[in-house]
């Protein structure tokens, strides 16, 4: 506000608290230049070459600047949008929602509520090849939404709702081509980089996964439309040298390649499987069990063992077609998210979304890593009579805070308390071949100890 108390039209406050000091600026079909004015609660408008606007909105005048909810008031303003039909869009995230502005424009004036459901919306684009639909960035919910202007209602959403490993927090720039592909950047939280959306992707339906990453590693349609891609996580391998036999497991799906001596860049998988415990059975290289990203581990005797979420199953090896369902589950389920499995003298265990497996040679034992409760359980005699009958890191059966520790939720302070018999969050577990066993004391990329640990096979 050139150092001013308050406000008038030829001053801007780009506020902090929203967008690091960036504002929204757009150019209708007369050049007139909007201006989302953050720090002033408030949305200018400049003629065409003047410096001295001429309409105010979310203000009753060009010197007030006090937020509010009414419809003549505007909090943090991130983004101002024209369409084709001199109706100006406005992303209010300080009242959660967006306002439209439609002619006769006069200062102060009352806007109507656009769509429902926003959480911070933060963004506003308008799509070429679709007539009166207009797109959100709803940021606390990490989607884009396609919005009708007329009917106000949601027609679709790229991205995964509240999770933020597909599009970040929804706070970056969107661009539309003439061709209807849409280029975003994903905020904070997922990676600098700009992703693609095709128009024929989203019409399609598969707007869970970007088709391409431009500046990470390129994910050339990674959404899951072939039998040669893995989308964007591969978190489970495995191999049976006995079978002769690759399995590959992410994003929903496990995937099966024969004859590992033929193996060339880019062969296509031979089959799938399926899963008969989720009712689930899939028909083409496009189905997903469905749940967390499966991690598998082989044993010497034939068999596959595979986690879905918090479900463990084995298959019968070599898997000969696609569909192939599971021969068995180990533990019993309730609501197909956790695994119920019988103590070592009385009682049970509830286990959690499953991150790591591993099988002795003929399958005496089972290794299973429960991050959420911050433990590693072994498992004996798991396809006959299972039963836990060790506990790393807890002391108890009930046991499950990181490293044993509950004076704090800081990360780092939990970590400072790690010992050889804690864990916080392990992920991963192999058994190599003296009968070690390795445990990745970490899950994710923010928590966890990371560090790596050896228990002796004795």
């Amino acid at each position: 506000n050139k150092g001013r108390g308050s406000p008038d039209a030829t001053t801007l406050f780009f506020n902090t608290c929203c967008n690091a000091f960036l504002t929204a600026v757009e150019v209708d079909s007369a050049g007139n230049v909007w201006v989302g004015d953050s720090g002033n609660n408030r949305v200018l408008r400049f003629p065409a070459g003047s410096r001295t606007a001429d309409l105010v909105l979310g203000q009753t005048s060009f010197t007030s600047f006090v937020p509010g909810s009414g419809l003549n008031k505007i909090s943090s303003p991130t983004v101002v949008r024209v369409n084709s039909r001199g109706w100006v869009y406005v992303a209010d995230p300080g009242n959660n929602r967006v306002l439209s502005f439609k002619p006769p424009y006069s200062n102060g004036m009352n806007g109507e509520v656009f769509g429902s459901g926003f959480n911070y919306p933060h963004g506003i684009e308008f799509d070429p090849t679709r007539p009166n639909k207009v797109w959100i960035a709803n940021k606390g919910q990490r989607v884009h939404e396609l919005w009708d202007e007329d009917t106000n209602t949601r027609i679709l959403e790229l991205g995964v709702r509240g999770d933020g490993n597909t599009l970040g927090d929804a706070t970056g720039s969107v661009g539309i081509d003439s061709s209807g592909n849409m280029a975003i950047t994903p905020g904070p939280g997922y990676k600098f980089d700009i992703v693609i959306y095709t128009k024929a992707v989203i019409d399609a339906g598969r707007t869970q996964f970007p088709g391409k990453q431009l500046l990470g590693t390129n994910h050339d349609e990674g959404n899951l439309v072939t039998s040669d891609e893995l989308g964007r996580q591969v978190p489970g391998v495995a191999v049976s040298s006995l079978d002769d036999q690759l399995f590959v497991g992410g994003d929903g799906r496990v995937l099966v390649w024969n004859n590992l001596q033929s193996l060339t860049n880019g062969k296509s998988a031979d089959a799938y499987l399926g899963n008969s415990i989720y009712n689930f059975y899939p028909t083409s290289f496009q189905s997903r069990l469905g749940g967390w990203n499966p991690v598998m581990s082989t044993d010497q005797n034939h068999r596959l063992y595979v986690t879905v979420a918090g479900l463990i199953t084995m298959y019968r090896l070599p898997i000969q077609a696609s569909g192939t369902h599971p021969q068995q589950m180990i533990g019993t389920t309730s609501n197909g998210i956790h695994t119920t499995l019988p103590l070592l003298g009385g009682g049970n265990i509830s286990l959690g979304a499953i991150w790591g497996i591993a099988t002795t040679a003929n399958s005496e034992f089972l290794w299973v890593g429960d991050p959420n409760n911050n433990r590693v359980v072994r498992v004996r005699d798991p396809l006959t009579n299972p039963k836990v009958d060790v506990i790393l890191g807890q002391l108890t059966v009930t046991g499950t805070l990181p490293n044993r520790y509950s004076g704090s939720t800081d990360a780092n302070v939990i970590r400072s308390f790690a010992t050889p018999n804690t864990l916080y969050g392990p992920g991963a577990v192999v058994i190599d071949r003296l009968g070690n066993l390795w445990v990745a004391d970490h899950v994710l990329e923010a928590d966890g100890n990371f560090r790596l640990l050896e228990f002796n096979s004795s």
